[in-house]
């Protein structure tokens, strides 16, 4: 959105599958699967459905008979977008030994494995997987940034100090790291998204009975490969936040061995629900 590479009206159409080209091989198809043939998408149901095919093409573009289809962001600019939004390095969080992540480029590549950068690997990328790393509170700050209008902050688990008489010694306050370069009507059309997902996406799952959310869902595959691309095993992830208009507080859910609308969804809702329904006992509107 921010690079102009879609629009919120941006339409592309989900087979189930794309196929790619081998730049070496003219005999040779790679498959890049979609979780369904999900019809025509624009940029809403896109992220809203959790179409891979919709982000492998704005994240690598399409190409066939060496002629361009759809021209994507390509592999550096995913991954300056990528820091921009905090991953790959630490949250500052004050905890020991917080791991950074780590965000792929081709020059990484060639570095570290010896290997060039292929189209594959944008689109790997372009859906949070291939070589990228990151860590759950890596996550939770960008849905926080999202929902708050651009700020990615420092975390903590730390409010205050006391002395041993009750006093206030040091209050930890909001600090922000900076601010996404990223306009507020492209933060809107990405909360937007975020809310039709929680509405009748795959995100529907961890929909709250007590506050209207936004939220998105993953699955990260991992382990051996079957012979249609897809892996054995996967890891659940869910992030969300709310209330959409008012946003109070933001969740992540990751669960080894799962997938993200079946497994981690159902485990938000009880986050949300208990924190929403809590919070109204204690104003003493309605029962849980």
């Amino acid at each position: 959105l921010q690079e102009g590479v879609a629009t919120p009206g941006t339409t592309i159409t989900s087979h189930r599958y794309i196929t790619v080209e081998d730049d070496y091989d003219p005999d040779r198809v790679w498959i890049m699967s979609d979780w369904a043939a999900l019809g025509t998408l624009d940029f809403y149901r896109g992220l809203a459905m959790s179409s891979d095919v919709y982000f492998y093409y704005l994240a690598g573009g399409y190409y066939r008979g060496g002629r361009t289809i759809f021209h994507g962001l390509g592999a550096d600019r995913l991954a300056h977008y990528a820091r921009e939004y905090g991953l790959g390095a630490p949250t500052g969080i004050d905890l020991p030994g917080e791991a950074a992540g780590l965000v792929p480029d081709p020059a990484w590549k060639d570095g570290a494995i010896g290997e060039v950068w292929t189209l594959g690997d944008t689109y790997n990328f372009g859906i949070g997987q291939g070589y990228l790393t990151l860590t759950p509170l890596q996550l939770l700050r960008v849905t926080a940034a999202i929902a708050n209008g651009g700020d990615m902050l420092v975390p903590h688990v730390v409010r205050e100090i006391v002395d041993p008489q009750g006093n206030v010694r040091k209050r930890i306050e909001r600090e922000v790291a900076h601010a996404l370069n990223i306009s507020q009507d492209n933060l809107s059309i990405m909360r937007e998204a975020m809310r039709q997902a929680a509405v009748y996406g795959p995100a529907k799952t961890g929909a709250s009975s007590a506050v209207t959310i936004a939220a998105k869902t993953g699955t990260a595959e991992f382990g051996q490969q079957l012979a249609d691309g897809r892996y054995v095993t996967s890891h659940a992830w869910y992030t969300g936040y709310a209330p959409i208009d008012d946003p109070e507080i933001a969740v992540v859910v990751f669960l080894e061995k799962g997938i993200g609308a079946t497994n981690a969804g159902p485990v938000a809702k009880q986050i949300f629900d208990y924190y929403f329904d809590r919070q109204r006992l204690a104003e003493g509107d309605g029962t849980p």
